[in-house]
């Protein structure tokens, strides 16, 4: 039911919808049940998620610039890699001068 009154109010939309993608979020166990091939959903375009998240993933902008004042790190937190710790602490203590804050080890 919620799945034909979503379709149905999309539909309402009216026609300008048809001509833009939307992203159907499914339960895994519909993956495999041809949805998009009925009469309501059959004209639009759409995609198929089963993770939410992932679904917000694809309409999520990444920052046009980054600033290298505004950096947060985390190295080796289990402490099992020593020897990429060492290879990361040169660069770290500098950048640390640049403002950036975080943990290793």
């Amino acid at each position: 039911d919620d799945l034909m009154e979503a379709s149905l109010e999309y539909e309402q939309q009216g026609e300008g919808m048809l001509g833009r993608p939307a992203v159907m979020i499914t339960a895994p166990e519909l993956a495999n049940l041809p949805i998009e091939t009925t009469p309501t959903l059959s004209p639009l375009t759409l995609y198929r998620c089963t993770e939410p998240c992932l679904a917000l993933s694809l309409f999520h902008q990444p920052p046009r610039s980054y600033s290298a004042r505004n950096v947060l790190y985390l190295i080796n937190p289990s402490g099992d890699l020593v020897a990429t710790e060492k290879r990361f602490r040169p660069i770290i203590e500098k950048a640390s001068l640049k403002g950036w804050h975080g943990k290793t080890g």
